[in-house]
């Protein structure tokens, strides 16, 4: 089973899954550039992409992906900045 991550993060939430589950990440999405790049160095054989997460792009996002992925787990939530009451 291969995991699609949305809001991906320096991809913490991508390590802990895939040691839970043995679901590894294909796909990292994030619009911020540096959490992309961290992604990247900390899960380097996943497809990674900077964008956002709207309707058009993600459509964008799966075309160029979806042929390569057969079954797939898709893991989103609200960004962590915009949760944090500190």
């Amino acid at each position: 089973m291969n995991g699609i991550d949305l809001f991906a993060g320096a991809g913490g939430w991508s390590l802990g899954f895939e040691q839970a589950s043995g679901c590894s990440p294909v796909v990292a999405v994030n619009h911020c550039e540096h959490a992309v790049h961290l992604h990247a160095l900390n899960h380097p054989s996943t497809q990674h992409f900077l964008d956002g997460i709207k309707a058009e792009q993600i459509a964008r996002i799966g075309n160029s992906v979806v042929p390569q992925v057969a079954a797939a787990i898709v893991r989103a939530n609200a960004p962590a900045a915009r949760m944090a009451t500190a």
